[in-house]
């Protein structure tokens, strides 16, 4: 499945600005879906498919089978927290957070440009067809009705 910041764009704020804000440093999609009131099919696809933002843990929550997420860039700043291997860690820094959404909502943009600048070229093709389709019309008229 192909990602689309801007399909996405609604549930991807929600889960970075969760989880770079969470006390927790990873979550279930169930526990997320919850506390975000998401469906969560919608949040396992959306963890699934951006695999540049989300980390997947190798730990499993035994009742559900469901593996843990965390924010790349939060798994990353816990070298600092070496001491706790569980429980909570610092929220992720505002500055952070801001290139994270900012690069979401770029991408987004950037696709919805690129996808209003396709619909311009067919309509562009299909205007096109249109006056070839007169001209041709137009000339079999004049043919006929000359002769």
């Amino acid at each position: 499945m192909k990602t689309t910041y801007s399909k996405d764009i609604d549930i991807l704020i929600a889960l970075i600005s969760y989880l770079a804000l969470s006390k927790y440093k990873s979550m279930r999609p169930s526990r997320l879906a919850e506390r975000l009131s998401l469906d969560k099919e919608n949040v396992e696809r959306v963890l699934e498919l951006y695999k540049g933002i989300f980390r997947k843990s190798n730990r499993i929550f035994e009742s559900t089978e469901e593996h843990y997420y965390t924010l790349h860039m939060r798994y990353a700043l816990r070298w600092m927290d070496e001491d706790e291997d569980d429980g909570d860690t610092p929220q992720l820094p505002p500055e952070h957070v801001n290139t994270l959404l900012t690069f979401v909502i770029g991408k987004a943009a950037e696709e919805e440009g690129r996808r209003k600048e396709r619909i311009k070229h067919l309509i562009t093709m299909i205007a096109a067809i249109i006056g070839a389709v007169a001209a041709v019309t137009t000339t079999i008229l004049s043919i006929i009705y000359e002769g």
